[in-house]
């Protein structure tokens, strides 16, 4: 997510705060809400990330691994238990299709 990003906005509003949501996601994984704007370094798996200032924003080198360089907000990422990439998942999504998305990840790794 980002600050200024009002698609991330509505998606905790709305998406994020459902019980539906909240209740699958505690159940199933561990959530982690990361800013992709954040300037403090971040050492994950032995690689250390900084934010690179790029036009009038910039973004933290950990979002950019993340998101393969395609930096879109909201997206979410999934990861397996080590913590490698399972899936991409940019833009805005309902309870509803959340709850299907989540519910595909859970049935893949199964």
């Amino acid at each position: 997510y980002t600050d200024w990003c009002g698609w991330c906005k509505k998606m905790d509003k709305e998406t994020f705060s459902d019980d539906k949501v909240k209740a699958y996601l505690a159940d199933n994984f561990y959530v982690v809400k990361f800013n992709a704007e954040q300037k403090e370094a971040i050492s994950f798996r032995g690689e250390n990330f900084t934010f690179t200032k790029s036009g009038r924003r910039g973004s933290n080198g950990f979002a950019a691994k993340l998101l393969n360089g395609r930096l879109s907000y909201p997206s979410i990422v999934f990861l397996d238990k080590e913590f490698n990439p399972i899936k991409v998942n940019p833009g805005y999504k309902s309870p509803q299709q959340m709850i299907g998305d989540l519910e595909s990840i859970v049935s893949s790794i199964n």
